[in-house]
């Protein structure tokens, strides 16, 4: 599972109006927030609306190359992790993208798809509700709606 956002909006204990506002009108760090896990993402995300997409490896290939680039990385090379994440096994690493609106988490994502060859539209996906809208033309319902 990977995510992508605002750092301090991503990360905080609490969310505040003012952590809101600066995550949406001033450009700010980011943080990408990593979990692997071993069982099926629909028993992982229960009631969540969960879709197969199938890539031929070149298509996964450059998601890949994509989500890779949006690490900030360290003097060695490697990625710099901030801290544990959200749950168990998760992690925060530091991004060199900025947010703001109107690059979200979900124009992040249709552009994670886009490069993968989907004909998905960051443009039409400000929010979850559009980007989900476009992933039902391309994924296979594996639990949800």
């Amino acid at each position: 599972e990977i995510g992508w956002g605002d750092a301090d909006f991503y990360r905080a204990e609490t969310i505040t109006f003012g952590i809101a506002l600066k995550a949406v009108f001033w450009p700010s760090e980011s943080a990408l927030h990593i979990r692997g896990f071993y069982e099926k993402p629909e028993t992982f995300s229960v009631g969540a609306d969960v879709y197969r997409i199938d890539l031929v490896p070149a298509a996964f290939k450059a998601l890949c190359a994509y989500v890779a680039s949006s690490f900030q990385k360290g003097a060695d090379g490697t990625s710099i992790t901030l801290e544990p994440g959200i749950y168990g096994g998760s992690y925060f690493f530091k991004s060199h993208l900025y947010y703001f609106f109107p690059r979200t988490c979900n124009t992040w994502t249709a552009k994670a798809l886009k490069t993968a060859g989907l004909p998905v539209s960051s443009m039409f996906a400000q929010t979850a509700d559009n980007l989900m809208r476009q992933v039902k033309k391309v994924g296979v319902v594996i639990s949800g709606r």
